[in-house]
């Protein structure tokens, strides 16, 4: 059964009410993780990648305590620094929420881990191809081994949990859904392309946008500042040819063969089987073979913010229709905002105390008598 949240104004980003004058602050490291799943990929992205670390107040000082984990993932275009205060959200600045929950009572002490998974084309989607590399093998096998590995973590999946906005909440749920082994609780932020619904109403993917994706490769044009990026990105994840260089993808459309100066005399057209993969790389697509494992979680959820991309407010309520229909129990949470406007209140007043409320912590056994 769907869980409505309803938090509207109940939780608002008042960080300084009940915290201490003189709380304690927690601390980030940046460190290095050299991943065997991305060596060679063929974008030629490194395989070593930036990661920022955020270890809670009382870390140093309580070396016999062991800490739940959140690995947050950022969205296209973006990097690691986007939890850091650097990025397209304005004032998300992770540490500094979390210390102020945690001085306040709000939120248990946690690890916060955030990777860097921008590539070439913009970013992975968190997902392996013979293209851009294995990225979900390196966040959900060789990150998570590394973090229990340097780090006092309760290492176990009930103690884990994954949230993202954007690429990064399309990224929490497929990882969530595909390896309940790892973590226990979900939280997703604005998720791109949660399903395809309503093509024909998305800006980005739109016949036009492919078109000009299209001409851009024939003029090997691939910067990251053009628009058109996100299906690059989308391809290399989810339609990768190794055998088509020198961009290593399948695009879903083609055109009419018009030159690049000329504009074409119909728009272009969809190329089916192309399309059925991305299809399958949907959350919404992958309900079917992997929704079930979301039975083994502590806690699942979904927001965005109603004044959203069509296409992103569409796959969102797709999504959550599925699994209330296939009787997943989730929290599905509809709120007035775009993409970026709310998302820092939300993240303070809303995402981090749901998932300290449903991730465990350290269990302390109590007294012998």
């Amino acid at each position: 059964m769907r869980q409505r949240c309803v938090f509207g104004g109940v939780l608002l980003l008042a960080l300084s009410l009940g915290a201490p004058a003189l709380a304690q602050k927690g601390r980030v490291e940046q460190v290095t993780v050299h991943s065997r799943a991305l060596e060679g990929n063929l974008l030629g992205d490194s395989p070593d990648r930036a990661v920022s670390i955020y270890l809670p107040p009382g870390y140093d000082s309580h070396a016999e305590t062991r800490y739940p984990v959140l690995y947050l993932l950022h969205g296209l275009t973006a990097n690691h620094t986007m939890w850091l205060g650097e990025g397209y959200v304005p004032g998300l600045n992770a540490p500094a929420i979390a210390d102020q929950l945690i001085a306040g009572g709000r939120m248990q002490a946690m690890i916060l881990v955030m990777p860097d998974a921008y590539n070439k084309y913009g970013g992975s989607f968190y997902t392996n191809s013979s293209a851009s590399g294995n990225w979900e093998d390196f966040i959900v096998r060789e990150l998570v081994s590394y973090v229990d590995s340097h780090y006092r973590t309760l290492a176990r999946a009930d103690s884990r949990a994954i949230a993202g906005h954007a690429m990064g909440g399309y990224g929490a749920l497929v990882l969530a859904m595909k390896h309940p082994e790892t973590y226990s609780v979900v939280y997703a932020m604005s998720p791109y392309y949660a399903g395809f619904v309503h093509l024909e109403r998305s800006e980005n993917l739109s016949p036009a946008a492919f078109d000009l994706t299209l001409a851009y490769l024939k003029l090997g044009d691939t910067t990251e500042s053009l628009s058109e990026v996100t299906e690059l990105a989308m391809a290399a994840a989810f339609s990768p040819d190794p055998a088509n260089p020198p961009y290593y993808v399948d695009l879903p459309y083609k055109d009419d063969q018009a030159s690049i100066f000329k504009a074409p005399t119909k728009p272009p057209q969809r190329i089916q089987s192309v399309w059925n993969r991305w299809l399958a790389h949907t959350p919404l697509g992958m309900v079917h073979d992997y929704g079930i494992n979301l039975l083994l979680y502590r806690g699942v959820a979904i927001d965005m913010g109603v004044n959203d991309d069509p296409d992103v407010v569409a796959g969102a309520r797709a999504y959550d229709e599925a699994l209330t229909k296939a009787g997943i129990p989730h929290v599905y949470d509809a709120y007035q905002g775009d993409h970026t406007n709310r998302v820092t209140a939300r993240f303070a007043s809303v995402v981090l105390p749901y998932v300290s409320a449903h991730v465990q912590g350290q269990v302390v056994a109590p007294p012998r008598r």
